[in-house]
């Protein structure tokens, strides 16, 4: 169980690095930029984000469980890493042509650099192998890289972004402070392992992870299908508003759900191996997000005012309403 607690403590402090980034980033940039340019670098993300949710293909959950299983079976660990990194390939090549094609061919009404900035972070997908070392439980690395990236990613901030024309480098920094950690990844992981192309079985894991994909897809289009909306018919303001309250909520979400990251590989590894343990573990789970998202969710409604204006200042105070609404969502999800 020490190694449980541990694997949770790093996953709690990896957490929080990812919570606390885009957070003190948006801290500083809703004081040097206005909502309406905010509200179009959101509007570009969201979109690319569809792209990018299909690049995965549902890799980051099913990549865990699949080499949680095989960490202690050097050749078939080789094996499913190369064959999940074939398919991540083909998946985000197919998703980035899709997206090139449609500004190219169908239009959008996105800023062509703002498309191509978030174009980027599709195509950098490439290198995206999180999955293999949450699956190996690998924390420290992830920590180590994601402080580093980080701090560098501050830096560029405030060296780079300090008036209203800047925010299309926020969109390339906000990013990069993503897509590097990728490219680290990839470099990194050849001290864990190599890459092969024989006896690759491919086709076992397609059935399984489109099933994964069309119902990940599918959540991704029902969380982002209200941004959309409000780009086509409302103003960049409203999308602005919107998009902060709902990074708040994303944000305490994210910290009900820690415990269950954490647990997921070590679940995965139980369920095959021991019950027993599988199911105490899986209980202490639920327990703690329990624990975790009741007073949370009650916090966010009676503090919303209060916490939009710390973090972004008084002009982005209409969120607090939006916090309001979407708080009991903290608790249902």
């Amino acid at each position: 169980m020490d190694s449980i607690r541990k694997n949770i403590i790093f996953n709690t402090i990896y957490s929080i690095i990812c919570l606390l980034s885009p957070l003190i980033m948006s801290v500083y940039v809703t004081r040097v930029l206005f909502p309406e340019l905010i509200g179009q670098v959101e509007y570009a993300r969201n979109f690319s984000s569809y792209f990018l949710t299909l690049a995965m293909l549902g890799l980051p959950s099913y990549g865990i469980k699949e080499i949680s299983k095989k960490r202690h079976q050097p050749d078939e660990l080789k094996t499913t890493f190369s064959e999940l990194l074939i398919i991540n390939f083909i998946t985000t090549f197919i998703s980035f042509v899709l997206y090139t094609l449609i500004h190219l061919i169908i239009k959008t009404d996105i800023e062509n650099g703002l498309y191509f900035i978030f174009g980027l972070s599709i195509f950098l997908n490439i290198f995206n192998i999180d999955w293999f070392y949450k699956g190996m439980e690998d924390y420290p690395f992830i920590i180590t890289r994601s402080i580093i990236v980080q701090f560098i990613s501050f830096i560029l901030l405030f060296l780079f972004v300090k008036q209203t024309s800047d925010y299309l480098a926020y969109a390339t920094i906000s990013v990069f402070s993503t897509s590097i950690n990728h490219v680290l990844n990839i470099y990194h992981s050849r001290k864990y392992i190599n890459f092969c192309i024989k006896g690759l079985k491919i086709k076992k894991h397609i059935s399984i992870l489109l099933t994964l994909a069309i119902s990940i897809f599918f959540s991704n289009i029902y969380h982002k299908i209200d941004i959309t909306m409000l780009g086509k018919l409302g103003t960049n303001e409203s999308v602005a508003f919107y998009t902060y309250a709902q990074k708040i909520i994303a944000a305490v979400t994210a910290i009900c759900t820690m415990p269950s990251m954490a647990l997921y590989p070590r679940l995965s590894y139980y369920y095959l191996y021991d019950q027993k343990k599988f199911y105490k573990l899986l209980n202490s789970g639920l327990n703690m997000i329990i624990f975790l998202s009741f007073p949370l969710s009650v916090g966010l409604f009676l503090l919303a005012p209060e916490g939009i204006a710390l973090f972004f200042g008084n002009t982005f105070l209409p969120a607090a309403k939006t916090i309001r609404i979407l708080s009991p969502l903290v608790l249902i999800m």
